[in-house]
Formats: structure tokens, C-alpha cells, sequence
């Protein structure tokens, strides 16, 4: 479990881009993850309100600097009420 996945460090990233909200890639990486999962499959109407609550958990995201320092694609959340 304490593996990030990549869908996890897409969302860490994206999150971090378009926030500013920094996410661990063992629990609110992988939360936030699935809830851009729920987005991109239209599980919420446009114009929905969502919370995410991030609890914390940031200082676990140093112990995974090797997968953060690599190039990667910028990506997006492709719908009309989402990140973008």
C-alpha cells in the first residue's frame, strides 16, 4: 500500500499545479486520485459542489522526492466543471 501509484502522482501533481495544495502519495494522493477518477467518468453533475478534506500528510511526500523529480506531461481533468 505505501507505493504511490501513477494515477496518485498525476493527481499530486495536478493538485499541486493548479491549487497549490501539496498531497501525500500514500493516502490524500491516492484519495484525491480517486476522486479525479469520479470526475473524468462524470459521477458529478457540472456545477456540483465537492469537498475534498485534506488532512494532512505532507511530510511523507519527501520520502518519495525519486518519483517526483522526473519529467512528466502535464495532464488535465477533462470535464466541464473540473480542473482544467
Amino acid at each position: 500500500y505505501g507505493l504511490p501509484t501513477s494515477q496518485a502522482i498525476e493527481a499530486i501533481d495536478l493538485t499541486a499545479r493548479h491549487e497549490g495544495i501539496l498531497l501525500d502519495p500514500v493516502y490524500t494522493g491516492k484519495a484525491m486520485a480517486g476522486l479525479i477518477h469520479r470526475i473524468r467518468h462524470g459521477i458529478y453533475k457540472p456545477g456540483q459542489n465537492i469537498v475534498f478534506w485534506h488532512t494532512g500528510g505532507v511530510a511523507g511526500l519527501f520520502a518519495y522526492a525519486d518519483e517526483f523529480s522526473r519529467p512528466r506531461q502535464a495532464g488535465s481533468v477533462r470535464a466541464s466543471h473540473a480542473l482544467n
